[in-house]
């Protein structure tokens, strides 16, 4: 297909993320996908985008929420790392912070992004079948 994953890198990685993973992930959505035309690879990549953001989201979730148990004083966008975090060991204890809500809802806003690029792909793919 069309989607080079190393060009979607490119767009889409942040410093840190693992191209490795990106590019294993894009090719397991593309297999799956069978685009045949531009208009279907925008809505592909729309999808593939959401989902790594997803993704991101949901591990700075985790990140804020064990920075939250080991430092109560506040956390530091800057000090997200690939370090071993100890796991959150009491939930009561947990504070819903901006910060927090604030993940929640953009996670939210992408799931439903990928299942209207979902939507909107299959619905482009079935109008290719009717014309040919």
């Amino acid at each position: 297909d069309g989607l080079d994953s190393g060009v979607l890198a490119k767009q889409i990685l942040i410093k840190g993320e693992n191209i490795r993973i990106f590019n294993d992930y894009v090719v397991k959505i593309c297999e799956n996908a069978h685009v045949s035309s531009k208009i279907e690879e925008d809505f592909l990549k729309k999808y593939i985008f959401s989902g790594w953001k997803l993704r991101r989201m949901r591990e700075i979730e985790k990140n804020l929420l064990n920075k939250q148990q080991t430092e109560p004083k506040g956390y530091d966008f800057a000090s997200l790392s690939d370090q071993k975090q100890k796991r959150i060991r009491n939930l009561s204890k947990i504070e819903i912070t901006d910060e927090i809500k604030q993940n929640y809802l953009e996670q939210d806003r992408l799931e439903k992004q990928m299942v209207k690029s979902l939507r909107q792909l299959r619905e482009e793919q079935s109008l290719n079948k009717q014309k040919k």
